[in-house]
């Protein structure tokens, strides 16, 4: 196996796979999740952690900005994705009379740029 630019070099339990670690970022509200509220879970080789409760149902959100320009929310090309932005979108678990009942919510939006490209 050739190593190629960005490989990491890691110390793998004897009959592990190749690759040490799958990490997956996702809402949930199953689990350690409290009911009736959506969370952002970390999922590290099948196992989940809960990260943040009170999220919005849609209160994880990724897009790739590519290199001509555009964003998108699936790129057919990962080569060409130069930075991600990431949306966290939290509610309150109650309802606020003064908003009519309705949840309040506050987002919070930030682009990472890719590294090493």
């Amino acid at each position: 196996i050739a190593a190629t630019k960005g490989d990491i070099i890691a110390r793998i339990p004897s009959g592990a796979t190749a690759n040490p670690n799958t990490i997956i970022y996702q809402t949930t509200t199953g689990g350690s999740c409290p009911s009736g509220q959506t969370c952002i879970a970390r999922v590290t080789n099948g196992t989940t952690h809960v990260l943040a409760d009170n999220m919005a149902a849609n209160g994880l959100q990724f897009s790739y900005l590519l290199d001509n320009n555009t964003e998108t929310s699936a790129p057919s090309d990962l080569s060409q994705v130069r930075a991600i932005r990431v949306t966290l979108t939290g509610e309150t678990s109650r309802d606020v009379a003064k908003m009519g009942t309705a949840n309040r919510q506050r987002e919070l939006t930030s682009v990472v740029s890719i590294r090493n490209r």
